[in-house]
C-alpha cells in the first residue's frame, strides 16, 4: 500500500497533458480521361473525353461517430482498390452565403442527328423539343449526333430566374467552333441583364467555359452567336458563384480548427479530430490512383458537430466525465474491496483482467497523456498463421498505420477449397476480441495468395475487419 500511496504522490506531482499540432499539405489536382471520337458527314473529328474511373461519393455523416470537436467521413468508390494508391479528404467551413445552386442543365449529348439528303437543316421552329420549358432558341438550330449548331445572330435564351439572395450567376458552356477551317472562328457573347462577357471558341475540340456575371434579383441569361458557327454539347446555368465556391475548397493549405485537408487515407473512412467545437462543416473526397492520375472530388455532405458522450471512458471509474487522480484512488478502493468488478471503465489495459496492472496503466495515463497502444494479434489455423490459435505469437501482431488501422500481411500457396479461420484479439486475450465468431476466408481455387487482414477497432462490431485478397499467380 505504501508503494500504491508513493505512486499517487508521484502523480499529483508531475500530471502534465498535451496536445499535438494537426497540419497538412495541398495536394496537386490532375484529371484523367480516355478518348472517344464522333464524327458526322462534313462535320470535323471531334474528341469526347471520358473519365477513366468513378468519382468517390461521400457518405452522409453517421451520428454515432460525431462528437463536439470531431466526426469520421466516410465514402463509397465503385473502383477497384488495386487502382487507388490513397484518398485526399478535405473539411472546410460551411460558408455564410447562399449556397450555389444549379438553376439550368441542358445535355444535347444524346440528340440524334436531323439530316435531308447531304445536309443538315434548320431546325428553330422546332427547338421546344431540345430545350427545358421556358427556354427560346432563335435564328439557328442544326442537330448533329451527340450536340447542335447555331451560328452568328443565333441564341439561346433562358427564361427569367427569381435570384433573390443572389448577385452573381454562373454559366458554364461545353462548347467548341465548328468546321473552323472553312467558317473561321466562332465567338459568343454571355449576358444577363446587368452584365456580358465575350468568349472566343477553341477551334478544335469541345472545351468547357465557366463565366460568372453580374445580376439582378429577377434576370435571364442569353448566350449569343457573334461570329461564325459554334457548337454546343451542354449548358449548365448557376445561381451564385460557381469559382468561388470551388475556390473556397482549395485556397487553404494547411490544417487547423476550420480547415483539414488529409492525404494518404487507404480506407474509405476517416475521423477528423480536434475542429471548431460544436462547429459545422462541408467535407468531400477524391481518390489518388496508381498510374498518378486523380479523381474528381466527390459529392460535398455536410456535419454539424455536437456533444455526443461514449457508454463509458476508459479510466473514467468515478463517472464524473473526468479521467484524474480521483479515478486512481477510486479503482484502488475497488481492488481492496475484493468484490467482482464489472464497470468497463476499469480495465484500462485492456487485457480483460482488472488487477494492480490497470492502476500502474492509469498512473502512466496521467503522467503522459496517453493510454498505452493495444497489442492486436491474428490468431487461428495454422495453414495460414503457422501457429494454432496461439495468443502470444508475434509472428501475427498487427501493425498500426499512420492511419490508425491496423493490418498484418500472410502469403501462401493453396489449394482449391482450403478454409482458414481466424479472430482477432486484443493484448493477448479473448476478453476484447473480434469477430463473435470465427472468421473465414475460403480460397476459391488453387494459387499462391498474398492476404491483407484489415482492422479497424474504432469501427461498428459488423465493419471492423476487412479482408483484402489478391493472387499471386
Amino acid at each position: 500500500m505504501k508503494r500504491i500511496l508513493f505512486f499517487i504522490a508521484v502523480a499529483l506531482a508531475t500530471l502534465q497533458m498535451s496536445a499535438a499540432d494537426v497540419t497538412a499539405s495541398q495536394a496537386q489536382a490532375a484529371a484523367n480521361y480516355a478518348n472517344g471520337d464522333l464524327a458526322k458527314g462534313n462535320v470535323e473529328k471531334v474528341t469526347l473525353l471520358e473519365s477513366l474511373y468513378p468519382n468517390p461519393v461521400m457518405l452522409p455523416a453517421i451520428e454515432e461517430y460525431i462528437n463536439i470537436n470531431k466526426f469520421r467521413a466516410d465514402w463509397t468508390h465503385d473502383t477497384d482498390m488495386a487502382n487507388v494508391l490513397s484518398y485526399t479528404l478535405e473539411v472546410m467551413p460551411k460558408p455564410e452565403v447562399p449556397e450555389v445552386q444549379e438553376i439550368a442543365n441542358i445535355d444535347f449529348s444524346g440528340v440524334t442527328a436531323v439530316t435531308e439528303y447531304d445536309h443538315m437543316p434548320n431546325q428553330v421552329d422546332n427547338y421546344a423539343q431540345y430545350v427545358p420549358e421556358g427556354w427560346v432558341v432563335n435564328t439557328y438550330l442544326f442537330v448533329n449526333d451527340g450536340f447542335v449548331i447555331s451560328g452568328s445572330g443565333g441564341s439561346f435564351v433562358s427564361p427569367t430566374y427569381d435570384l433573390t439572395g443572389y448577385d452573381k450567376v454562373t454559366v458554364v458552356i461545353d462548347a467548341y467552333t465548328f468546321f473552323a477551317s472553312y467558317y473561321g472562328t466562332a465567338q459568343l457573347n454571355i449576358s444577363t441583364g446587368s452584365a456580358s462577357q465575350n468568349l472566343t471558341l477553341a477551334t478544335d475540340d469541345f472545351q468547357t467555359y465557366t463565366v460568372v456575371l453580374d445580376c439582378a434579383a429577377s434576370d435571364q441569361v442569353t448566350i449569343a452567336g457573334t461570329a461564325n458557327y459554334f457548337a454546343v454539347r451542354g449548358i449548365k446555368v448557376y445561381a451564385g458563384d460557381l469559382n468561388a465556391a470551388n475556390n473556397m475548397l482549395m485556397i487553404q493549405e494547411t490544417g487547423d480548427e476550420t480547415y483539414r485537408l488529409i492525404t494518404g487515407i487507404t480506407e474509405k473512412f476517416y475521423t477528423v479530430e480536434n475542429l471548431t467545437e460544436e462547429g459545422t462543416f462541408l467535407y468531400r473526397v477524391k481518390a489518388l490512383y496508381a498510374d498518378g492520375t486523380e479523381s474528381d472530388w466527390s459529392n460535398i455532405e455536410e456535419v454539424t458537430l455536437f456533444e455526443n458522450t461514449p457508454a463509458f471512458q476508459l479510466g473514467d471509474v468515478n463517472h464524473d466525465g473526468d479521467v484524474n487522480i480521483a479515478d486512481v484512488t477510486a479503482l484502488i478502493d475497488l481492488l481492496l474491496g475484493g468484490g467482482a468488478i464489472s464497470n468497463p471503465a476499469t480495465d484500462c489495459n485492456q487485457d480483460g483482467d482488472v488487477d494492480i496492472a490497470d492502476v500502474t496503466t492509469m498512473i502512466d495515463y496521467l503522467l503522459n497523456g496517453s493510454w498505452p497502444e493495444p497489442v492486436y494479434t491474428v490468431v487461428g489455423t495454422p495453414n495460414l498463421f503457422e501457429s494454432e490459435w496461439d495468443l502470444n505469437d508475434e509472428r501475427n501482431n498487427m501493425i498500426k498505420g499512420a492511419d490508425g488501422i491496423y493490418r498484418l500481411n500472410k502469403a501462401g500457396w493453396f489449394p482449391e477449397g482450403t478454409e482458414i479461420y481466424f479472430k482477432i484479439v486484443t493484448n493477448h486475450s479473448y476478453a476484447y476480441s473480434w469477430p463473435a465468431e470465427e472468421r473465414l476466408i475460403y480460397i476459391y481455387e488453387t494459387g499462391a495468395f498474398s492476404i491483407d487482414i484489415i482492422f479497424n477497432p474504432n469501427a461498428p462490431d459488423d465493419q471492423k475487419i476487412n479482408i483484402d485478397m489478391n493472387k499471386v499467380f
